[in-house]
């Protein structure tokens, strides 16, 4: 599965695929019990490749790439999958994760870039008919493996860096114009990194990753953090009982 999204009368949509590198995809929604209530494909013959799906005040967007165009588009369906808009973008990046808000103007949209092995982030700014107003792009310095797009525009980063030789977790808040506001690290053993990050009930971040020992009999396992709004850690837990370190 390439991610899921819920449904804004309840539910939830997966995105998924098969086939080689998933060229063969399809969008399922189901109800609150996990009845089937609609299905959309896109056959390796459509020329999509699949990056993604986020929740909408009216649907779902899904985010793919041309394989024969250097391309990405957004597809916005409502809570019955009917397709309503179409955003595209001359976009030269292989199609990662991303994350969308319902804006006055339109959405709001953020996006990792995949080029030549490096990873950066984009962000597009669209009218209600789909059209680009702004388009950016910004090299975060990390690698980015998840972005959170909030009600303000506030980007929040998740993924994995380095500092003086070590490898960190990573977390940074950033506004639309491209500007860091913080960063906060995480420090184990040896390679860390966080590769998804969720909204808290209280304001902060959920985040998910990775911890692994640079020795081969040291710990290594999965870590679960809870922040606060300011990316400062509250809590969490580690799949092997790895200390977490602190938030710097």
């Amino acid at each position: 599965a390439f991610g899921a999204a819920p449904l804004p009368g309840g539910g939830v949509a997966v995105m998924g695929g098969s086939g080689y590198a998933g060229l063969n995809s399809f969008l399922r929604a189901f109800d609150n019990r996990g009845n089937p209530l609609w299905e959309r494909t896109w056959s390796e013959e459509d020329g999509y490749l699949p990056g993604g799906v986020c929740g909408t005040d009216h649907g779902v967007a899904v985010f793919m790439a041309r394989t024969d165009a250097d391309s990405s588009h957004i597809f916005f369906l409502d809570e019955n999958g009917e397709e309503y808009l179409e955003m595209r973008t001359e976009a030269e990046f292989y199609p990662g994760t991303f994350s969308i808000c319902d804006t006055e103007e339109g959405y709001f949209a953020c996006f990792i870039t995949r080029r030549e092995g490096q990873s950066g982030v984009a962000t597009v700014t669209m009218d209600m008919d789909g059209g680009v107003l702004e388009y950016r792009e910004f090299d975060p310095e990390m690698l980015v493996l998840d972005v959170l797009v909030e009600e303000d525009r506030g980007i929040i980063l998740a993924g994995a860096g380095t500092a003086d030789g070590a490898n960190l977790a990573v977390i940074e808040r950033w506004d639309i114009s491209g500007e860091r506001l913080w960063r906060r690290t995480l420090q184990g053993y040896g390679e860390d990194g966080f590769t998804a990050v969720s909204p808290g009930m209280d304001g902060g971040y959920v985040l998910t990753g990775y911890a692994i020992s640079d020795q081969a009999s040291g710990p290594s396992g999965g870590v679960l953090v809870r922040t606060d709004e300011e990316g400062m850690v509250q809590g969490g837990n580690t799949g092997s009982s790895i200390p977490l370190g602190s938030m710097r």
